[in-house]
C-alpha cells in the first residue's frame, strides 16, 4: 500500500468514525475506489482503529478517569450494559459481517439507514424539547457549609437510555450503519441530555474498539497471513487517523449542541446516489 493511500485513509477513519456518517462504510468505499484489495487490509483496519481508540481517550481522559476511580458506580455499570449487545452479535455473526464489508453492493442501503436514523431523531428531540419531555439534569448537593457538589456525571443517562443506545450500537455493525449517530440518536431518543448522550456514545466505543481490534488480532495471528504493507504506511495512516479522530470528537461534542443531525443525513443520502450509480456505471 503507498504511503498516500494509507494517509488518505487515515484522515477518513478518524474523522468518520465520530462524525455521525459511519467510518466502515466510508472505509469500504474509499478503498473501492483507491483499489486497495488485500487481506491485509483488515489488519491495516484494525490499526486505524486502535489510533482511534487513543484519540477518544485523550479527548475524554477526564472522563475515563472519574470512571476508573468510581468503578462501583452507575456510568460504569451502563457502559458495561451497553456493550452487551453489541458484543454478543459481534461474536455471534462475525463472519457474516466481515462478508458485507466486501464490496459496495448494498452499501447505500445502510447509508440511507443511516440518514434515516439521524433524520428521524432530530424529529424526536424536537418533540422531545417542545413539550418538555427531555430529563432534567441532576443537581449538585449543596453541603452543610455551603460547597455545591459537582452534579453526577451522566445524570441524565438512565438504564432505559443505556439499552436503546446499546441496541443501536449492535445495529450499527452494518457497514454504512454509523456508530456515533445512531447512539447519539438512541440517547436523544432515551430523553438524554445531548452534551452527555455525545460523551457517553464516544466512551461506548471505547470497549468496542478494543475488544474488536484484539478479536481481529488474534484472527490474523492464527491465520498465518504475511503482512506485506509497508511500516511506514502503517504509521502514516494511525498517526492521520489519531489526529483526525482527535479533532473529530472535539468538533462533534461541540456541534451535537448546536447543530441538527438531519444535515449529516442529507450528505449520506447524497453519497448513497453515488454509490448507487456506481454499482450501474462502474466508475471505480
Amino acid at each position: 500500500m503507498e504511503w498516500w493511500k494509507a494517509l488518505i485513509l487515515g484522515v477518513v477513519q478518524g474523522f468518520t468514525e465520530f462524525l455521525p456518517v459511519s467510518s466502515s462504510g466510508h472505509l469500504v468505499l474509499v478503498q473501492s475506489i483507491l483499489g486497495v484489495q488485500s487481506e491485509n487490509v483488515v489488519f491495516f483496519d484494525v490499526m486505524l482503529h486502535v489510533a482511534t481508540l487513543v484519540s477518544v481517550c485523550a479527548v475524554l481522559y477526564k472522563e475515563i478517569w472519574a470512571l476508573l476511580k468510581n468503578p462501583f458506580s452507575k456510568p460504569v455499570y451502563c457502559l458495561i450494559l451497553a456493550t452487551i449487545p453489541a458484543g454478543i452479535v459481534g461474536l455471534l455473526l462475525n463472519d457474516f459481517f466481515n462478508s458485507m464489508f466486501e464490496g459496495t453492493t448494498w452499501l447505500w442501503l445502510f447509508f440511507c439507514i443511516s440518514a434515516a436514523i439521524l433524520f428521524i431523531s432530530d424529529y424526536i428531540g424536537k418533540v422531545y424539547e417542545k413539550n418538555g419531555i427531555t430529563r432534567r439534569p441532576l443537581v449538585g448537593k449543596t453541603l452543610d457549609d455551603g460547597t455545591v457538589l459537582a452534579p453526577p456525571m451522566f445524570s441524565t443517562i438512565g438504564y432505559d437510555t443505556t439499552l436503546i443506545m446499546s441496541l443501536c450500537q449492535a445495529f450499527a455493525i452494518f457497514p454504512g450503519v454509523t456508530r456515533s449517530g445512531s447512539t447519539i440518536a438512541g440517547g436523544i431518543a432515551g430523553r438524554g441530555k445531548r452534551s452527555e448522550v455525545a460523551r457517553f456514545s464516544f466512551l461506548m466505543s471505547i470497549p468496542i474498539i478494543l475488544s474488536s481490534a484484539l478479536l481481529q488480532g488474534v484472527g490474523l495471528a492464527t491465520s498465518g497471513i504475511v503482512i506485506d504493507i509497508p511500516w511506514y504506511s502503517i504509521v502514516i495512516g494511525m498517526t492521520a487517523a489519531l489526529i483526525s479522530g482527535y479533532v473529530a470528537v472535539k468538533w462533534m461534542l461541540r456541534l451535537v449542541e448546536k447543530c441538527q443531525l438531519k444535515w449529516f443525513s442529507f450528505y449520506l443520502i447524497l453519497i448513497s446516489i453515488v454509490v448507487i450509480v456506481n454499482n450501474f456505471v462502474g466508475m471505480w
